[in-house]
């Protein structure tokens, strides 16, 4: 109502506005004709005072002017008539300046200059004529001198005239027009001022009804506005073209983008890709013949948002068509809910139906209304022998009613009931089954829910695993895990008889050598053998386990003294050292026993099983196929090797090692031909440690692959500074243990490290034991061969003691013997070890090898190996090892004295 009202206010002063223009306008002619009044009786005396000055400058130019007086003048030589000639001239040039200030033309300016200048020659001829009149000059003479052409003056004097009366013609009709327009606005504004009151009232009432119409309007735009923005769907008005013109909040939070972006967009940039060019034609169609479609959950439409995803929708369209424009207006409803509550109902029936866990569901008085596939397959009940029978009815006997009275109690106090229960099927069998019983307190309808499976089988693999838990699955004797329970059991028996308990630790020596060449198979059926031959030879109430591998653990009970122990050990290194025959092959393994008696060496099962393990180990380094008891000097020298290990391990990180070089001496030069790069511990604490005591635990603890890389570094890097420095050794030994060729790629490390250190490749000796490549030639030898063909030359250190024979070393691709240093000590005194020697030499020449001896210490070894033809020697004799700065010096030495007949 307000804005009507302002509007009818508006309307008012608008219209009284326009009134006071349209009277103001009215008022402003009546002024004009005033005005053109006096204009016009101003314009008439300005055109009469030049009416009359032109007048009179005709009179002044014609005949009875002084063009009349000049010519008489010139005739008659009348003095009077020349003064009268003068005269009119003056007379017309004022008369023509005056005409000058009146408002004429351009063309009448240019006739009045023409006057002029006219004029201003007959001033100039009068004085000529004058003059020749005064010389009684010939009239003819004068008149031709002083002839004047006055028909410029003449047409001037037209062209004024002309100019005038067409002014005056003009000014006339302007006046006659403008007071002609000044009498139409004082009519039209006589005329129109009813008009527009009348205008203005009917405005009013126009306005008026407008106001009602517009407020209906707005409250349907309101109430659509509302509908539309409210709608808990999403909603668009999308053009024929495809245009999003409008959409609400909703649809931008289902589609991610803002208003502005979408009433940007068409409808198809909202279609997933498989349908968006072909969008279009479904478009087109609709708007050719729409018709109100609902929603439609069966129609599987999506939309894709901001960020890519598809979005399930239904999608509702209204057609509205106003003058020719047509629109559709969209609603959308996001179904990801109902689609995700649709797929969980779905995937709940399967679930139901494809479960392998029988279901059964029955009412509170335990009727069956429903059962699944599993529940028929485990019965052999069909659904409709089922549905309405007790839910007990397969119950098979062997449960009593206290069962089922306990089962009840905790149904009610807590809801569900879980436990194992014998059941029985329709083919009268009796099985075992898990069940859970759950109850659904529904307001509706209450009901249980039981789920159970056949545990038939699984109590049948619970029963195998048992057997394989406590039991090794190749030999069926106990395990780890079960001897240790029967060892703990043995103890504590033996606290309460007072009697000790033995336990025998037991490897196989040489079983790895014969499951490596002859495969795991036969290895499987020796150890087969061997665990059928222990509890045989052992008591029946002894314990005989398998630990893994080819160890072995025997528990004797109640052993009356530590005699006993020693004679089983006796059998058993008879026993367990049979031949075993296996098809066409004759196996021979010896045990290795550790023996510990409780509770003499420990006072538990894991501390006895470690003290037998130290003894066996013992035994191991006594020579294999013997048994050893446990001591202390052995927990000792456990304690000891245990702490070195943990300095080792902590050396290595802290780089505690040293390369120290000891020199190669060529005996047919004297000078020395290489190095051998060994390793040195200098422990912060305890200084110097022995290699001897720290290279067998770097061994077994695979800790010499780290520390042999870093020695084969700083050797490589080392013999390249001397190279550059100007010592050019030939070669570097480098030693190579075990773990490094079966643990680690140790092709590949010295690649690496020749690159690193730019090292050719032929001054790198690597060094490898005898023992180690007759005991692992199938692992070793491939290695080699790699080595080999990279250009690096291998040498057999400790050669001799291996027992390889001529057929072996053949195969073995390698460059040098070194003869150990066990042959050299004693010759030439020794005549077995000279004859060792010599075979030594004289088959390492037969093969084109170079031979070096180790150990020299006597000028006497040194000449006796010359004379055996041994290439080079190594020993205390020329040096013992040094660090590399004193190396220098050696080299030089060496290189200045030329050591010549074999002398030091």
């Amino acid at each position: 109502m307000t804005g009507f009202k302002t509007k009818v206010w508006m309307t008012a002063l608008f219209s009284s506005i326009l009134m006071l223009i349209i009277i103001t306008f009215g008022l402003r002619g009546i002024n004009q004709i005033e005005q053109i009044k006096e204009r016009w009786a101003a314009y008439q005396k300005t055109q009469s005072e030049a009416a009359h000055t032109l007048n009179l400058i005709q009179s002044q130019l014609g005949y009875g002017g002084f063009i009349h007086d000049f010519k008489n003048f010139v005739l008659h030589r009348d003095l009077s008539l020349r003064q009268m000639a003068s005269d009119d001239i003056k007379a017309a040039l004022k008369h023509l300046k005056q005409y000058t200030q009146y408002e004429i033309s351009q063309q009448e300016k240019q006739a009045l200059r023409t006057l002029e200048s006219v004029l201003k020659r007959y001033t100039s001829n009068l004085n000529l004529a004058s003059a020749m009149i005064e010389k009684n000059a010939p009239a003819v003479a004068i008149d031709n001198r002083v002839k004047v052409d006055d028909t410029p003056a003449l047409q001037a004097i037209s062209i004024l005239s002309d100019m005038a009366i067409i002014r005056n013609q003009k000014n006339l009709e302007e006046t006659e027009l403008a007071i002609d327009n000044a009498m139409k606005q004082f009519y039209w504004a006589a005329f129109v001022l009813p008009f527009i009151l009348l205008l203005t009232i009917a405005i009013i009432i126009f306005l008026h009804r407008l106001n009602k119409a517009n407020t209906a309007v707005r409250k349907a735009n309101l109430y659509y506005n509302k509908l539309f923005e409210t709608s808990p769907d999403a909603m668009m008005i999308v053009a024929e073209d495809g245009q999003i013109k409008q959409a609400n909040d909703v649809a931008t939070q289902m589609t991610g983008y803002s208003r502005q972006e979408l009433i940007q967009m068409s409808v198809e940039d909202l279609m997933p890709d498989d349908i968006r060019h072909s969008h279009h034609h479904l478009r087109n169609r609709y708007f050719q013949a729409p018709k109100q479609r609902s929603m439609d959950g069966s129609l599987d439409i999506a939309l894709q948002n901001k960020q890519g995803n598809a979005v399930p929708v239904d999608i509702s369209l209204g057609y509205l068509s106003e003058d020719g424009y047509k629109v559709a207006i969209v609603s959308i409803r996001d179904i990801t809910v109902r689609r995700k509550q649709q797929h969980s109902l779905e995937r709940s029936a399967a679930v139901f139906e494809k479960i392998s866990d029988a279901v059964l569901i029955s009412d509170a008085n335990e009727k069956i209304i429903s059962v699944n596939k599993a529940f028929v397959e485990i019965t052999g009940y069909s659904e409709e022998e089922s549905i309405g029978k007790n839910a007990g009815f397969t119950r098979s006997g062997r449960h009593g009613t206290e069962f089922f009275q306990q089962m009840r109690q905790r149904l009610q106090d807590q809801g569900q009931w879980q436990g194992e229960i014998w059941d029985r099927r329709k083919d009268g069998e009796i099985y075992p089954k898990w069940l859970t019983i759950t109850y659904v307190d529904d307001s509706k309808e209450p009901y249980y829910i039981g789920v159970f499976s056949d545990i038939t089988l699984k109590k049948a693999t619970e029963e195998k695993l048992r057997q394989l838990a406590f039991h090794d699955p190749l030999t069926g004797l106990l395990n780890r895990l079960s001897l240790t329970e029967q060892l703990d059991h043995a103890i504590k028996h033996s606290d309460r008889v007072k009697r000790p308990v033995g336990v025998l630790f037991i490897d196989l020596d040489n079983f790895k050598k014969i499951n490596d060449s002859l495969g795991h198979q036969i290895g499987d059926e020796l150890l087969k053998v061997i665990a059928d031959r222990l509890t045989a030879t052992v008591h029946e109430d002894d314990v005989v386990a398998r630990l893994g591998g080819d160890e072995f653990m025997i528990v004797a009970e109640e052993i009356e003294e530590p005699l006993y122990l020693e004679h089983l050990a006796q059998q058993l290194l008879k026993t367990v050292s049979e031949v075993v025959q296996y098809g066409d092959h004759e196996l021979f393994v010896s045990p290795s026993i550790g023996i510990s008696v409780y509770p003499r060496d420990g006072s538990n099962a894991t501390e006895m099983i470690k003290n037998a393990d130290t003894a066996m180990y013992r035994a191991k380094h006594a020579g294999r196929n013997c048994f050893q008891f446990y001591s202390e000097e052995l927990a000792e020298a456990a304690m000891k090797r245990l702490s070195l290990e943990s300095d080792l391990r902590q050396a290595l990180a802290e780089e505690q090692f040293e390369v120290y070089y000891q020199p190669q001496i060529d005996f047919a030069t004297g000078v020395i031909k290489g190095a051998e790069a060994l390793v040195r511990w200098i422990h912060p604490e305890k200084g110097m440690i022995s290699p001897a005591d720290f290279i067998p635990i770097a061994e077994d603890t695979r800790l010499i692959i780290p520390l042999g890389q870093w020695v084969l570094k700083q050797a490589c890097c080392q013999l390249k500074r001397w190279h550059q420095q100007g010592y050019h050794l030939q070669s570097m030994g480098v030693n190579l243990a075990g773990p490094q060729i079966t643990h680690s790629d140790i092709c590949q490390q010295v690649t690496d490290v020749l690159q690193e250190c730019d090292l050719d490749a032929r001054y790198l000796e690597l060094e490898i034991t005898e023992t180690f490549i007759m005991e692992h030639q199938a692992e070793a030898i491939p290695v080699l061969e790699q080595i080999r063909d990279m250009g690096i030359r291998l040498a057999i250190d400790d050669f001799g003691t291996g027992y390889s024979s001529l057929s072996q070393l053949k195969q073995l691709p390698i460059h040098k013997l070194k003869v150990d240093r066990s042959f050299v000590q004693d010759i030439p005194q020794d005549s077995n070890d000279i004859a060792i020697t010599k075979a030594i030499i004289l088959m390492a020449k037969s093969l084109q090898l170079e031979v070096i001896a180790e150990g020299i210490e006597t000028v006497e070894q040194q000449i006796f190996l010359s004379e055996l033809e041994c290439d080079e020697g190594q020993g205390f004799l020329f040096s013992r090892p040094v660090p590399a700065d004193e190396f220098v010096g050696l080299f030089k030495y060496y290189q200045t004295k030329q050591v010549l007949n074999f002398t030091i």
